[in-house]
């Protein structure tokens, strides 16, 4: 157990660190409201609605929600969603990874980033760091539309954008302006952002009321946007315009400039009067911050989901009950007395998870013989792979080695993290040389491959060969056989 002393320096140090709302609930010394809203748990809650929300409009084959059904989940977190959407008890580990994933690099934008006001949209940054999250977003939708898309990458980037995002509320004057709603505009380059008050005063002092200084009514603007100037970061707080007004600190027992004229400050990431002078609508820049957390993902228009599409959506945010059942398979010639026999026992493997809790999320088959390599088919509908397994005819081949590696590759290019991937050959590999690359796409995909008719063409027959390569069933240690 860690020494609780360490662990009280550690929580301090982290917190004078800490540049809008809390990282976590370890992040400071001081107990948090239960109510308050950390980076952490915004970023949990907002990604769990776009989730939800997604889920809720796409229903599996043959069932529907009302609207609010999933979102409207008592509690909503991703065990209750999956149960919910797929109707048993299913792991959602795969989602709580990739949320936590974002979370921690949004963490890490308090400590890689520390003194950079854009960053914290601090210090009246506000046109530096909406620039920030267009060059960010931009960044996030390159990633995800290469080939193939590194969802890992992109949702490290997605942490860094929500922080900035996020703290657009707890640090400028959006709530106070407009309540506890979403900026539709920020951060997309073809909106313009409202005008910041770069040339004016800003803030008064706060007003000493009973020996506490009192922050409700010390912003001066009513229309143009502001945020607080903290000590330590890139933008430091200017000089005081009049005995009383001057540019607003961001406020709070970690910033020094809350001393100087005007006194006290704006930020609101906690309801602790001592660590937020507009501790009062913490809340509403909170469910503000949710929203846009959640907006970011599912807006239409503008969401990730509308630029990139629901199948790539589905796998950045890890929303596949199972993975990809692949089936890579030989066409040649050599094949033509087990192709009977192979359809049958494809088409068992796909039927016994059809309609279960443990169905995997797509369908995958890629053909290959001498010398054609593919196509590779994908679907989500295991009847149009059923069709697909029955139509299979062979041809083609002459000598005996086949393009086996090169059907691998491209299944494996083409399937989910953790997918088992069948294979059915009688021939040795015509491609050895891509064997290191398979092995390197099996380690990142965590792929497993199971072996079926390895050998030498000699016309065995796929019933001959169970004794030797039992196959089994995906989901239990039951041999299909």
């Amino acid at each position: 157990m860690a020494n609780p002393r360490t662990v009280a320096m550690l929580s301090f140090f982290t917190i004078v660190g800490v540049e809008g709302f809390l990282p976590n609930r370890l992040s400071t010394l001081y107990p948090l409201n239960p109510v308050d809203c950390t980076h952490e748990e915004i970023t949990q809650i907002g990604v769990v609605k776009a989730a939800a929300k997604f889920l809720e409009d796409n229903p599996p084959s043959g069932t529907s929600f009302t609207p609010g059904q999933l979102q409207n989940l008592d509690p909503l977190n991703p065990t209750t969603l999956f149960t919910a959407y797929y109707g048993d008890v299913t792991s959602a580990g795969k989602l709580q990874s990739a949320i936590t994933e974002m979370i921690n690099a949004n963490s890490r934008v308090d400590s890689d980033y520390l003194s950079k006001a854009e960053y914290h949209v601090g210090g009246e940054e506000i046109q530096a760091a909406n620039t920030r999250l267009i060059t960010q977003r931009n960044s996030i939708l390159a990633v995800l539309s290469a080939t193939p898309p590194n969802f890992e990458a992109a949702r490290s980037m997605i942490g860094v954008y929500l922080h900035i995002l996020q703290d657009f509320y707890s640090n400028t004057n959006w709530v106070e302006l407009e309540g506890g709603v979403p900026y539709e505009d920020i951060g997309l380059e073809d909106r313009p952002l409202r005008p910041v008050g770069i040339t004016v005063a800003t803030c008064q002092d706060c007003v000493i009321d009973s020996g506490v200084r009192n922050c409700r009514n010390n912003i001066l603007l009513q229309m143009l946007l502001t945020s607080g100037y903290k000590s330590g970061q890139t933008k430091a707080k200017p000089p005081a315009y009049t005995p009383t007004t001057g540019k607003c600190s961001h406020g709070g027992l970690t910033d020094d400039s809350r001393l100087a004229v005007p006194t006290g400050g704006i930020n609101k990431e906690t309801s602790d009067p001592s660590l937020s002078p507009h501790y009062y609508l913490h809340e509403q820049a909170a469910q503000a911050a949710i929203q846009a957390t959640t907006n970011f993902f599912i807006a239409p228009g503008y969401g990730l989901l509308s630029e990139i599409g629901p199948d790539k959506f589905r796998e950045l945010l890890n929303l596949g009950s199972g993975n990809s059942m692949v089936f890579v398979i030989d066409v040649s010639g050599s094949m033509r007395n087990d192709v009977e026999a192979l359809r049958q026992e494809t088409v068992q493997i796909v039927q016994i998870t059809t309609g279960t809790v443990n169905a995997p999320y797509n369908y995958i088959l890629s053909t290959f013989s001498d010398p054609e390599i593919g196509p590779v088919l994908t679907t989500r509908d295991p009847n149009e792979m059923i069709s697909w397994l029955n139509a299979l005819t062979v041809n083609g081949g002459g000598d005996c080695p086949e393009y086996c590696f090169s059907g691998i590759e491209l299944a494996l290019l083409n399937c989910l993290p953790d997918s088992k991937v069948f294979i059915f050959t009688d021939a040795t590999p015509k491609d050895p040389e891509k064997y290191s690359t398979i092995a390197a796409l099996m380690i990142g995909k965590k792929a497993v491959l199971n072996f079926l008719l390895t050998g030498t063409c000699n016309s065995r027959s796929l019933r001959d060969v169970q004794e030797q390569v039992p196959f089994k069933d995906p989901n239990n240690d039951d041999p299909i056989w």
